[in-house]
């Protein structure tokens, strides 16, 4: 099949008959190769059966062992079903909230050095 791109659209056109006279030579191929007629010896035929119920065993025991699980897990609940905490309203942002005036009396504020601050003067605009 061809594959063509035309003003962002994707156009599939229809594979030719020899395209597709050679896809069915190659599935006949495949299977024909599943069937037994590979180049597989019945030695690795053998091997590769083993490895497959090995496999499907191990599954069927893992699903038993879950299986088990949830039925150990269920049973302590007793019919109780898992229930969602709500969730509670929380305190306000540090950083968006006003500090507390400090009572220092004056405007004037005071070092730690114990010296007072000289407040800033502002012209007067004319």
């Amino acid at each position: 099949p061809i594959l063509k791109l035309s003003r962002g659209v994707m156009l599939l056109e229809i594979p030719s008959p020899a395209s597709k006279r050679y896809a069915e030579r190659s599935e006949t191929q495949k299977l024909s190769c599943a069937a037994g007629n590979s180049t597989i010896s019945q030695h690795e035929r053998t091997i590769v059966k083993q490895i497959r119920k090995q496999t499907f065993e191990k599954e069927v025991e893992q699903k038993r062992k879950r299986e088990v699980m949830e039925d150990h897990s269920s049973s302590g609940r007793l019919g109780q079903q898992h229930v969602r905490r709500s969730k509670k309203a929380k305190g306000p942002n540090p950083l968006s909230c006003k500090k507390k005036k400090v009572d220092g009396g004056g405007t004037s504020q005071t070092n730690t050095t114990g010296k007072k601050k000289r407040n800033r003067t502002h012209r007067k605009k004319t």
